[in-house]
């Protein structure tokens, strides 16, 4: 569902406008949709020989973060990759590449509007791989994020920000500092996780986190910054007839809601537990022992 190039230009006005595919659509960026910005970034990382360039050639070779900085037209800045000097750049650059990320600049084109943003992809290549494996292709992925809407996620009381892809395939959430940290310290354990399910068949329950970014927006006029840590998740419920669903956390105390259940309302702990008393869910050997496996596995992984 990805317009094309004439529509949103000609509808849009002075919006980023980043080529996606050959057949000449664009994705662009939307006020209170983060999702976009990303979008954006990725359509200019989306050529895989490029990438590899950037990742493997600046950061292996001179440990400096690389940033790759672009215009809304695609058009990419021969000084993007010079070395920085100052020790705080240089400290900066040797975080970035040891979970090598890469940066990527938008909306520096005099023309354009208010804002200027830039995206840091942490682990981009180790995301890719993953999204290669479980994703139909890195095209649909961008396209997916290119539109998002504000997400009413019932059951958590974190009150994060949440959003939802429209074609409801992933989930977008704004974490904390400490949040973020926790994951990069335990990075290359997920990913080792993840690839051991794919490769030998081993059962895992873990929603599949699929990119994790840094958005940040600029004013151009007051100088005003904003920044935005976001993880973008699998939904689990996409394309599936979700009758009641639970949110367990291994406690009965205040693990109680009798509200009436709509459509996305989420139970505890004790309604599971009444529930199965007078409903239970009737599941083969075979299952259970899949679902067994599944929680020993990730719970070893996560312990």
């Amino acid at each position: 569902h990805v317009p094309a190039a004439n529509q949103l230009i000609t509808e849009e006005g002075p919006r980023l406008h980043i080529p996606l595919k050959t057949d000449n659509h664009i994705v662009s960026d939307f006020e209170g949709e983060p999702s976009s910005i990303i979008a954006c970034a990725l359509a200019l990382l989306k050529d895989s020989s490029e990438v590899t360039d950037i990742v493997e050639g600046d950061m292996r070779e001179t440990g400096i973060t690389s940033k790759s900085t672009y215009f809304s037209n695609g058009s990419q800045d021969s000084d993007a990759h010079s070395t920085r000097s100052t020790s705080s750049e240089e400290s900066q650059a040797s975080r970035a590449a040891e979970n090598h990320s890469i940066e990527i600049h938008l909306g520096y084109a005099k023309s354009l509007g208010r804002e200027k943003y830039s995206v840091i992809c942490h682990y981009f290549k180790q995301f890719r791989a993953l999204r290669n494996r479980c994703c139909p292709s890195e095209i649909d992925y961008i396209a997916s994020l290119s539109r998002c809407m504000n997400w009413d996620a019932k059951g958590g009381k974190s009150k994060s920000f949440f959003a939802k892809t429209l074609d409801d395939r992933f989930i977008i959430k704004e974490i904390k500092k400490l949040e973020l940290e926790a994951f990069l310290g335990f990075s290359s354990l997920y990913f080792k996780h993840m690839r051991e399910s794919f490769e030998s068949g081993s059962q895992t329950c873990l929603a599949k986190i699929l990119g994790i970014y840094q958005v940040t927006k600029r004013h151009i006029k007051s100088g005003k910054e904003v920044k935005h840590d976001l993880v973008v998740m699998e939904n689990l419920a996409y394309n599936r007839n979700i009758v009641r669903q639970y949110d367990l956390k291994g406690a009965l105390f205040d693990r109680y809601t009798s509200a009436a259940v709509g459509a996305g309302d989420v139970l505890l702990d004790q309604n599971f537990v009444n529930d199965m008393n007078s409903s239970p869910l009737y599941v083969s050997h075979k299952a259970k022992r899949v679902l067994l496996r599944a929680v020993w596995n990730d719970t070893s992984f996560l312990n």
